[in-house]
């Protein structure tokens, strides 16, 4: 056995982040409502200072993960097949009381998402196929089984700020979620996970393939070239695809093996994959969803402009996983003098959209 979080990169490993002083007042001073919530919310959650007692009860990843957790094998990591069949490994600590705290930390995250109220932990578990391994806790509230379990994820300004920009664009309700510079938790979006779903089934219906195509506008708007990892995709009983990965957005245009430029990774991807079989991915029939949601996401952005810029504006010095601050690589990536004024053209092109 050994500490599986190790076999991850030392850059992804971080239990804490710097959060700069705008951010920090942006979110700490701004309630959101959230679908279902009955009052507002504040998504900053404040730590105690460092060294007091309740320290050890702060909501951080490391102490939801709690003290002693049992390791997950090494032979999930170097077996393609268990990486395949398994997305999850049950978190356990070696001792009850190392467990008891992890447990009450967990349920501390939940109140930070869903409010006061009377919470037991059915179960926590590594999410092991991930880059950061996020922890799934499922609870009840008062006996009752809650629906949609909880993630606790380590700290991640672009996760935080990439949420923030797809709430906005993609007009799916909006799910709850806190931080602070040592954790990041969001209620779970309702659904399946693509990679435990037979897409060949899914394909035959109309409402799927319809959601396909709006999340890969979503998926392009904020150029988010993973898209194509299907354990980064929700289904939902509408048949919509959510998504959920935001900390690898805006990379920069990418192209195929000849070179040609690719604007819509998700939507390139099937067109090459499915075109031959499943037409309905093929110019023209495809063209009258995309241009409608071209055009609502443009809609949507220009309803909520100012949140939607001043968030933009915050990015502009942040760095992301590749160590470049987005003002860079508006620049350097998108020809653009900074994101804001990428993302300005970006809304035009789309409100024109044809």
């Amino acid at each position: 056995m050994i500490n599986s979080k190790y076999l991850y990169p030392e850059a992804i490993q971080q239990e804490s982040i710097d959060i700069p002083r705008d951010i920090h007042i942006y979110f700490k001073t701004r309630p959101l409502q959230f679908y279902g919530a009955k009052e507002p919310a504040r998504i900053h959650v404040p730590l105690p200072r460092e060294g007091s007692k309740k320290s050890v009860l702060a909501v951080t990843y490391g102490n939801a993960e709690g003290n002693n957790p049992i390791n997950v094998p090494r032979e999930y990591f170097n077996d393609p097949k268990l990486m395949n069949d398994f997305e999850e490994y049950p978190l356990q600590n070696l001792s009850n009381e190392d467990q008891k705290i992890a447990e009450t930390v967990a349920i501390a995250a939940i109140r930070k998402l869903k409010g006061p109220g009377r919470y037991s932990i059915r179960r926590r578990e590594y999410m092991i196929n991930t880059s950061t391994m996020p922890i799934r806790v499922y609870f009840e509230e008062e006996g009752k089984k809650e629906r949609n379990p909880i993630y606790i994820k380590r700290p991640d300004l672009t996760r935080l700020m990439g949420k923030w920009l797809y709430d906005i664009i993609s007009g799916h309700p909006r799910r709850a979620y806190a931080f602070n510079r040592a954790v990041f938790i969001e209620e779970a979006v309702p659904g399946s996970v693509l990679s435990k779903l037979d897409e060949r089934e899914l394909l035959k219906n109309r409402d799927y393939r319809e959601g396909v195509v709006r999340a890969s506008v979503h998926a392009s708007f904020l150029d988010i070239p993973d898209i194509n990892n299907k354990r980064n995709r929700i289904v939902s009983e509408n048949f919509s695809t959510l998504l959920f990965d935001f900390n690898i957005m805006l990379m920069g245009i990418g192209r195929n093996l000849e070179g040609k430029v690719i604007l819509n990774p998700l939507l390139d991807r099937y067109q090459e994959l499915h075109g031959n079989k499943y037409h309905w991915f093929l110019p023209p029939y495809v063209n009258d969803v995309l241009v409608d949601e071209k055009r609502k996401v443009a809609e949507r952005v220009k309803a909520e402009e100012d949140r939607f810029f001043d968030m933009i504006r915050l990015m502009e010095d942040v760095a992301d996983m590749t160590q470049m601050t987005y003002r860079y690589k508006a620049r350097v990536k998108y020809d653009s003098e900074s994101l804001e004024d990428f993302f300005r053209k970006k809304v035009l092109e789309y409100s024109k959209a044809r």
